[in-house]
């Protein structure tokens, strides 16, 4: 099994890793259960700014981690920008169409959420916060155009390009995410954008 653990409060943590041993899949479709690959993990991950209130109870962090993945003896080092995110709650989730994006720049980040009552978010700057009004993306696509506009004015347009697209049965329904590269405001960033489809859809352009 794979283990989490965050050192430090939630909203102030001061490193996170995981560790263990599970057992695999080699697939892009995910599925509950063993797979047929043994896996030994190590990821380490060090926060460099945070943020807490895209939803209630939610803490995001960014930062940078270093991860050890060895599949059936065969060992790779990745390291580079990542996130983490945790959020505590008693309402039921996953009731809703979305597409909720994060994106891991040098000295910036951003979490960007759309859903049927909100298109909104923030970009971190440094030590600075710039809430985000308004966004909007492409549906799934290989390339996703990017258009987002902040609390001071800015406009921002930018391009998503798709390096791993991959999905995740969740409460009969399926998530769908894809790890991308994004050029948005003249900076290079980056992450995920991850689409959740089910009943009228995710309203990508308002």
């Amino acid at each position: 099994s794979l283990v989490f653990e965050r050192l430090g409060a939630v909203d102030k943590p001061t490193s996170a890793r995981i560790t263990g041993t599970c057992l695999a899949r080699r697939t892009t479709t995910s599925a509950f259960g063993k797979g047929e690959h043994r896996m030994d993990v190590s990821i380490a991950f060090s926060p460099e700014r945070l943020y807490s209130g895209l939803n209630k109870g939610r803490t995001e962090v960014f930062g940078r981690s270093r991860a050890v993945v060895t599949i059936d003896g065969r060992q790779t080092v990745i390291e580079g920008p990542a996130q983490f995110h945790e959020q505590g709650q008693t309402t039921q989730r996953f009731t809703a169409p979305f597409s909720y994006m994060t994106l891991w720049g040098s000295g910036a980040a951003t979490t960007m959420l759309i859903a049927p009552k909100r298109r909104d978010g923030y970009l971190l700057e440094g030590d600075a916060t710039t809430e985000v009004t308004s966004v909007t993306v492409d549906p799934p696509a290989p390339v996703r155009q990017l258009y987002v506009k902040l609390a001071d004015g800015r406009e921002l347009d930018g391009e998503a390009t798709l390096v791993q697209a991959y999905t995740i049965p969740m409460v009969g329904n399926t998530w769908r995410g894809h790890m991308m590269n994004v050029q948005l405001g003249g900076r290079s960033y980056r992450g995920h954008i991850n689409d959740y489809i089910i009943g009228d859809g995710v309203p990508y352009t308002g």
